[in-house]
């Protein structure tokens, strides 16, 4: 986990292109540079100096903080990261450089089951004020019910 080039970057001051350019192309490095990076962000330490276990660690207590416990445990391992990711970022919204344009209803709504994961699509197209039909197209709503399921039906198979 520990990369000498995306920690300076990260540690140039925000406005800078170097910190920018982070920001901005992390998603092409995937969920390992992005959930870092928004980590990093939401608690002002940067991750890319430290070791992978350390980084999921400090993942794990800032997610339970912020979603349900069985979420986070979800979250966290490596088949939930991609989400995880996209949990961060929607947590990040209101950073000042937050690009917002990446905010979207599935984000919204991923955020909102992952607080609480007793929502049914009924219950989440009220809250995003949209259709249940439309709910039940969400990828990443679909796959965090799939990776609940099948944490509940085969505890620690995640």
């Amino acid at each position: 986990m520990k990369s000498k080039i995306f920690a300076d970057h990260f540690d140039a001051p925000i406005t800078s292109d170097k910190h920018r350019g982070l920001r901005d192309d992390a998603r092409l490095g995937g969920s390992h540079v992005e959930a870092p990076y928004w980590l990093g962000r939401l608690l002002n330490r940067n991750f890319f100096r430290l070791d992978w276990a350390d980084f999921i660690q400090a993942l794990n207590e800032y997610l339970e903080d912020i979603v349900s416990p069985s979420v986070a445990k979800v979250l966290t391992s490596i088949s939930g990261l991609d989400l995880a990711t996209k949990v961060l970022m929607y947590a990040a919204r209101d950073l000042l450089d937050f690009p917002q344009k990446q905010l979207t209803r599935e984000m919204t709504g991923l955020f909102m089951l992952a607080q609480n994961p007793e929502l049914s699509n009924e219950d989440l197209a009220k809250k995003l004020k949209t259709t249940p039909k439309q709910v039940a197209r969400m990828t990443n709503v679909n796959y965090l019910r799939v990776l609940l399921r099948r944490q509940a039906e085969y505890p620690g198979s995640l």
